[in-house]
């Protein structure tokens, strides 16, 4: 049976989020995510000695396409929130309005034929960045075990040959999409050139009762990113 317990040094108690008190284990909200039996403990940081101690909660999980699906629609990464693919659709409109107008108003047929292709277009247009969607969300929920330790002041996470060290110094920021959180690092903060800009962290992965100890650390750490920023 998965346990979840606590240990290391005499500062090793993580944060607890400010402004809003943690829920208790068996409290349960609309969003509470559902454990899905993976390990997770708290873990030492392996700091050397003379360093103050941490301790971090450790996990690991596979991503579901669903999830990165979700991922990418909630958090402004969707090929839907890019400026062309928005205006695409309305330019067509007003395009089509205006050679609907023309046709009626003129009497000429050739203004009415141009405009046949028109809701083709705009419908392409819609469906499109669904599928581009769709594609990103298979590719980067490719099956690969992701593993993760979150510490007080830092995010250590591993996927395949892939590194990530993350600092919990205000420099990244987060969002909370239903049941996942994501990370948003660039490579510099990552300090890896190839890294992912968005780290989704699904918290099924979690013990539920170290959910609080988890988001308050990561909401510790990082900035709240604005939903319509990209």
């Amino acid at each position: 049976m998965n346990s979840y317990s606590k240990g290391g040094g005499k500062n090793s108690k993580p944060p607890e989020q400010q402004g809003e008190p943690s829920p208790g284990p068996h409290a349960r909200t609309k969003d509470a995510a559902v454990w899905d039996g993976t390990e997770s403990k708290l873990v030492p940081d392996g700091l050397e000695s003379f360093q103050e101690p941490h301790t971090g909660i450790q996990f690991s999980y596979v991503l579901t396409e669903r999830e990165v699906y979700e991922c990418l629609r909630k958090s402004g990464l969707s090929c839907r929130n890019a400026r062309w693919y928005a205006a695409v659709p309305a330019v067509l409109g007003v395009l089509l309005a205006v050679l609907a107008a023309a046709g009626l108003i003129l009497q000429n047929r050739i203004f009415l034929f141009c405009a046949v292709p028109i809701p083709v277009l705009i419908a392409l247009a819609v469906l499109l960045p669904a599928r581009a969607d769709k594609k990103r969300a298979r590719e980067w929920s490719d099956g690969r075990r992701i593993r993760m330790r979150v510490y007080p002041d830092r995010i250590l996470a591993a996927c395949g040959s892939r590194r990530w060290d993350v600092p919990l110094d205000g420099s990244s920021e987060y969002a909370r999409i239903g049941n996942l959180i994501a990370l948003f690092v660039n490579g510099a903060e990552a300090r890896d050139p190839d890294a992912e800009k968005v780290i989704v962290l699904p918290l099924r992965c979690v013990h539920p009762t170290a959910i609080a100890d988890l988001q308050a650390m990561i909401m510790a750490g990082t900035r709240p990113r604005c939903s319509s920023r990209k």
